[in-house]
């Protein structure tokens, strides 16, 4: 596995002045300045040994090998923002699977209004409904 020590947020970064052509434009995005911001490509560019844009006083325009890492980057930093989300809703519940057993008598009512608004507002959330006896839900089956 590579060594990705690096600071993300220089990846980031790096990306933003890439969408913007120009680290003023891309600095601005951040709130940040202009050296802060070319500074740190600057050091992304040492550590990965190779640069990644080509600087004059247009902008900033990516070599072909800055173009090939930041498509691959780019999608890896969705992934990587994809697996935190999928992180953080499965620790609020957001996902996972719910798994309700109840006797035919319970499946009206209130009980249909409760599961269509947990599916509203989870929609990744699997619920299985299993119809159980009465003898199953006194020893405590499902």
């Amino acid at each position: 596995m590579p060594d990705i020590a690096f600071d993300l947020r220089y990846l980031r970064y790096a990306i933003l002045v890439a969408q913007h052509g120009s680290f003023r434009a891309a600095a601005e995005s951040l709130d940040l300045s202009q050296s802060t911001v070319s500074r740190r490509v600057r050091l992304l560019e040492r550590v990965l040994g190779v640069p990644l844009f080509e600087r004059d006083h247009k902008g900033a325009k990516l070599t072909p090998a800055g173009q090939r890492f930041i498509q691959d980057a780019t999608v890896g930093a969705n992934l990587l923002s994809d697996a935190i989300r999928d992180l953080q809703n499965g620790h609020r519940g957001a996902v996972g699977e719910i798994r309700i057993g109840l006797m035919l008598s319970l499946a009206g009512g209130f009980l249909a209004d409760l599961l269509k608004n947990f599916r509203a507002r989870y929609p990744d959330a699997e619920i299985k409904v299993e119809e159980m006896s009465s003898d199953c839900a006194k020893i405590g089956l499902l």
